[in-house]
């Protein structure tokens, strides 16, 4: 039985020629595709879960555990630039189950003036007890009087899920440095007008910030089940559709990741010359 099932590729006095050999690497490369882009996302799809309502709760620097201290040297690292900036530290924060095993740890500032939240994040995944896959993220928010909401962040990844109407969203995953990304973002934010900057923290959240990140997180999670990524299940998770599942995991994924932040970077560029940026 297995020598018959051989015959069309191994046919006994019949050489091995490079028409069989393309076969066999073609039937290779066709279960590679298969696997990577097919099933995949189906076996990855019960972990994309998001939470309905994250919990976002203040942390104690003295109980953090070891592999979590080079976050705080970060964080200390950006004091002295934000401040400069104009920029007043309002708390420490830490969300615990946003996702079932992505953890973030970070720091609150926020510009009076400017009516922009920075948030300095240490992000990092809990796999088997460990702390493993940790990225600093600094992230800067300007909401205005039309809905218009500007986000300047240096995330290595544009994000899975699709921009909110109104939402503009500028990942630098180059840059490093508060004060340019500042810069970036404050000029983006000049451009939108006659809209005014709104202090949404105060006027809509008397001044409970971890309420107001909890809103957006619930905003940016609805209007993924609007647009058909996530599906409410019954207790305190969303989960992916199948289609979600498909579009997440080929954002992560070769080549798609690369043509994002490819054109995330094209993006940013062109943005940067239409500001008269050009000391980047």
């Amino acid at each position: 039985m297995s020598g018959e099932f051989l015959i069309p590729v191994f046919a006994e006095g019949e050489p091995f020629g490079l028409g069989a050999l393309a076969t066999v690497v073609a039937v290779i490369l066709l279960v590679v595709v298969a696997w990577y882009y097919i099933i995949l996302p189906l076996i990855v799809r019960p972990t994309l879960k998001f939470k309905k309502d994250p919990t976002i709760a203040p942390f104690d620097p003295d109980e953090l555990v070891e592999p979590l201290l080079p976050a705080l040297e970060v964080f200390a690292h950006q004091h002295e630039s934000l401040r400069g900036l104009g920029f007043e530290f309002l708390t420490n924060f830490f969300i615990s189950d946003a996702t079932l095993s992505g953890r973030t740890i970070g720091e609150y500032w926020f510009h009076n003036e400017f009516r922009t939240i920075c948030a300095v994040s240490y992000v990092y995944v809990v796999q088997n007890n460990a702390i493993v896959a940790p990225s600093m993220l600094i992230s800067f928010a300007t909401r205005f009087s039309n809905d218009t909401l500007i986000v300047t962040n240096n995330a290595s990844d544009p994000g899975l899920f699709p921009e909110e109407p109104k939402a503009y969203t500028y990942s630098m995953s180059w840059e490093e440095s508060v004060e340019k990304l500042n810069q970036f973002h404050q000029a983006a934010c000049a451009q939108i007008v006659p809209a005014t900057r709104s202090n949404r923290l105060d006027n809509e959240f008397s001044g409970d910030v971890f309420e107001a990140h909890k809103a957006g997180i619930r905003a940016s999670n609805e209007y993924s089940v609007d647009v058909g990524y996530l599906r409410p299940e019954p207790g305190d998770y969303y989960v992916a559709t199948i289609r979600g599942a498909y579009l997440m995991t080929w954002k992560l994924l070769r080549p798609f990741k690369q043509i994002r932040l490819w054109m995330m970077k094209v993006k940013v560029r062109r943005k940067m010359t239409e500001l008269g940026l050009h000391d980047f």
